[in-house]
């Protein structure tokens, strides 16, 4: 239990445009600019304990400009995987996407992505089982300056996305 400290009218919330349903939409397919934000490693669903297989990085990219500027986008990459083609191509897109952050050497720790700018080719793929539609990167393109991000001020921290 927790006791909030504002009491929260739903209602009235909602209907000042608040509504999360636009938040969690698909931006549309497109080039973006977008900033490595946070990463983790997670295990999958077919995670084998005594192979030790079935990882998956899970990478929050926000867009940086335009009418979508904030909007976050999460990207899971095979990096252990059963499947040999599955896992080969979640390393070749952790690679690309190490490119175009600017990273040339191997990459053991996705921290070094973190805060890093690229330009993505994004689009849209079919939710499936239940799942709703989401974006995904076809195409990773590095910038031509990587220098500072300026971050908002939840960017860095351990917490929940806030909204």
């Amino acid at each position: 239990m927790a006791i909030l400290p504002v009491a929260i009218e739903p209602l009235e919330v909602l209907s000042e445009g608040n509504d999360q349903d636009t938040k969690f939409a698909p931006v549309p397919a497109g080039s973006y600019t977008l900033v490595v934000r946070r990463s983790s490693v997670e295990q999958t669903r077919k995670y084998d304990s005594v192979a030790n297989i079935g990882h998956r990085l899970s990478v929050g990219f926000t867009i940086e400009g335009g009418a979508y500027d904030g909007r976050w986008i999460w990207v899971n990459y095979n990096v252990t995987n059963s499947n040999p083609a599955a896992q080969a191509a979640g390393l070749r897109q952790v690679a690309n996407l190490s490119k175009a952050c600017g990273h040339n050497q191997t990459v053991s720790d996705s921290s070094v992505l973190h805060d890093k700018r690229f330009t993505a080719q994004v689009a849209i793929e079919a939710g499936t089982n239940g799942y709703e539609d989401k974006n995904t990167i076809v195409s990773y393109k590095q910038v031509s300056s990587n220098g500072p991000v300026v971050t908002t001020p939840w960017a860095n921290r351990d917490q929940a996305i806030p909204f």
